[in-house]
């Protein structure tokens, strides 16, 4: 029989492993926050997969957090350039950062699988996340990464899919149980999950009150999924009558090769809106075809 003392160190032991499993940050929240951090990179995919794997692995935990940038990225990439490159559109180049970031550091095949998984998903690559997602689900951290994995699926339904699964998913992350950590990292989280619930109903087209809000401040706020946010927040526009309000989220839009369904989704939406509001789409002629 366990003495009562002994019994109390188990249960807080437990509760420590049980917290330290919980996701903290999943791959959107903290990558605009990477440079500031002076020598420490961490990309916000990163930290979730490290955070999940700290009870079992603190050695694999701490080589995922702790990467060295003293011969890479302060030099290379200022944190305005850094923003750029995750808003470029551009999942090859955003997938070379995370390959040279990872390099050397435990998991580091099964991990950039899923940070591709994420990269394509965010930038409409649906075929090629797929074939990432696939790639990782061979690899040890495919287990830990479930909240991971709920935003890419979420964005693959989303996109190219089953819409109504979609939003049953966004329903599962939102469900998760908040992280052990202070209020800062729990207000990023909630607003996480509020704005991938908004982004799975507006290409639903179940759009609810506060969602277009949620969508712009994500997009603003969240350089990784910034277009995903943008494209979800000009379909609830345009689902409500906003046809400048959906053409501003537009504007600067990279131009999407065949393999994004951003592509067709852009088209769609700037012939939607010139066929109903001319005068709104006057200057938003480039329907990328």
């Amino acid at each position: 029989m366990i003495a009562p003392r002994e019994n109390a160190k188990n249960e807080d032991r437990e509760q420590q492993r049980r917290a330290t499993m919980e996701p903290v940050f999943s791959a959107t929240g903290l990558v605009q926050r990477v440079l500031l951090w002076g020598p420490v990179v961490v990309s916000a995919g990163l930290a979730a997969l490290a955070v999940r794997l700290a009870g079992e692995s603190p050695a694999t935990a701490i080589g995922l957090l702790v990467l060295s940038a003293s011969a890479f990225l302060p030099a290379l990439l200022a944190r305005r350039r850094f923003r750029r490159m995750l808003q470029s559109g551009d999942p090859i180049l955003i997938s070379a950062l995370w390959r040279t970031a990872l390099e050397g550091t435990p998991h580091s095949q099964a991990t950039e699988a899923l940070m591709n998984a994420l990269t394509f998903a965010a930038c409409g690559w649906v075929d090629e996340a797929r074939m990432h997602l696939g790639r990782a689900s061979r690899g040890t951290v495919w287990d830990p990464a479930g909240e991971h994995r709920l935003i890419v699926e979420t964005l693959l339904e989303a996109f190219d899919g089953d819409r109504s699964l979609a939003v049953r998913l966004a329903e599962r992350f939102a469900a998760l149980p908040l992280p052990a950590g202070g209020a800062r990292v729990r207000r990023e989280v909630v607003a996480l999950r509020v704005s991938m619930g908004a982004l799975a109903r507006a290409f639903a087209h179940e759009s609810i009150s506060g969602d277009l809000e949620a969508l712009e401040r994500a997009a603003r706020s969240s350089p990784l999924v910034s277009w995903a946010m943008r494209y979800a927040a000009a379909i609830v526009s345009v689902d409500h009558d906003q046809p400048e309000r959906a053409l501003a989220m537009l504007e600067g839009a990279p131009h999407w090769p065949p393999q994004s369904a951003f592509r067709a989704f852009h088209r769609e939406l700037v012939l939607h809106i010139a066929r109903s509001t001319p005068k709104a789409s006057a200057h938003h002629g480039d329907v990328q075809p």
